[in-house]
């Protein structure tokens, strides 16, 4: 199964990029992994709603039909660790081919995207900045490829 993490805007922190780079080489040792930075749609003199709209259009160029789509957002579902890896484990064992994990922009989710998504989860009950969700997301998703492979990297 391919694990494809969708965002927008590029970190502009070097500390940030260098951890998010670090994870995803540990990841590739796992799955086949692909991060995608699509242009952060934030420019210009469009309403909140427009520029929602404008985002999700652009991220759903990227997703096929196939594709398994998982929100990041923090009215989605709250899950431990060990649930993430279980909830991995579920999807590689009903032959997914992708599933694509998107932070979306700085004002939410439009609904035509919202509509789209398979899942919703939350990283956390507080505000996250985008590169720490990032961060945050590569983490987990690493801890639950070693939590499956019976790895020391999470200590229970």
């Amino acid at each position: 199964m391919k694990i494809k993490f969708l965002w927008l805007g590029k970190s502009k922190n070097p500390a940030f990029t260098s951890i998010i780079n670090d994870y995803h080489k540990r990841l590739k040792s796992y799955t086949r992994i692909t991060i995608e930075v699509l242009k952060d749609g934030s420019h210009g003199k469009r309403s909140i709603e427009e520029q929602k709209l404008r985002e999700a259009d652009q991220l759903l160029k990227e997703i096929d039909t196939s594709d398994y789509v998982v929100l990041l957002d923090e009215r989605g579902k709250h899950l431990s660790s060990i649930e993430l890896s279980q909830w991995l484990q579920h999807k590689m064992n009903i032959s997914l081919h992708q599933v694509i994990i998107i932070i979306a922009g700085p004002y939410g989710v439009h609904r035509k995207l919202k509509d789209r998504a398979d899942d919703t989860i939350s990283l956390s009950h507080m505000t996250l900045t985008h590169d720490m969700a990032r961060i945050l997301i590569l983490e987990q998703v690493y801890r639950a490829y070693t939590i499956l492979n019976g790895e020391k990297y999470h200590n229970e």
